[in-house]
């Protein structure tokens, strides 16, 4: 809710969301921060780091989106330097409130950053879902070369075509508990059942 003090003259409360991690938790970050600004009514700005987990700039990726700021930043390779890695300093300069993965995550992540924009102008910096009005991306458009290559792909899929993720790299529990093996005898079991099928 917003606050009933202030003056109704008053520019809009601006939330600046920072999306962190790989390209899946930064679109679901994006798709609450969206939501959530068109429900209370605020600004609504995005700043993309490219980091080592998703090493692109937005508009690599997507077209603007109408009414949303968006600005991007390359990576840079030492951390002293990258004020992407910790983004409280510039927060304390220019007077927001600053919210971070810890306070996001947790179940009252979405009420306190509720109250906090009634009086402050606040960035979060998140990999969460925290909005719980659920959109469905349609905001979200692939940029033309993108979308160009999306379509060649998909043009070669047959009509059974399973899409298989297989998560490695930083995901420890992933590793533990779902080994390739497994994967490969569920591949085998789909083969068995349609020698046609086709895997991406």
């Amino acid at each position: 809710m917003r606050s009933q003090n202030r003056n109704v003259t008053d520019m809009k409360r601006c939330l600046q969301l920072i999306p962190r991690g790989g390209l899946a938790n930064r679109l679901r970050a994006i798709n609450s921060g969206f939501g959530f600004a068109v429900d209370l009514d605020v600004n609504f700005s995005i700043t993309w780091m490219a980091r080592p987990e998703c090493n692109c700039r937005f508009s690599d990726l997507f077209e603007p989106i109408t009414g949303v700021a968006t600005k991007s930043f390359r990576r840079v390779q030492s951390r002293i330097l990258d004020f992407s890695y910790d983004m409280r300093l510039p927060c304390l300069f220019n007077g927001r409130l600053f919210l971070d993965n810890d306070v996001m995550s947790g179940k009252s992540g979405y009420e306190q950053l509720s109250i906090s924009i009634a009086e402050h102008d606040v960035t979060v910096r998140t990999t969460c879902d925290f909005f719980p009005g659920k959109g469905d991306f349609s905001w979200l458009t692939l940029n033309t070369h993108l979308e160009r290559e999306v379509e060649r792909v998909v043009s070669g899929f047959g009509e059974n075509t399973i899409g298989v993720h297989i998560r490695r790299g930083d995901n420890t529990k992933s590793i533990q508990y779902s080994p390739l093996e497994e994967f490969i005898a569920l591949l085998g079991d789909e083969v068995s059942r349609d020698d046609k099928v086709q895997f991406y």
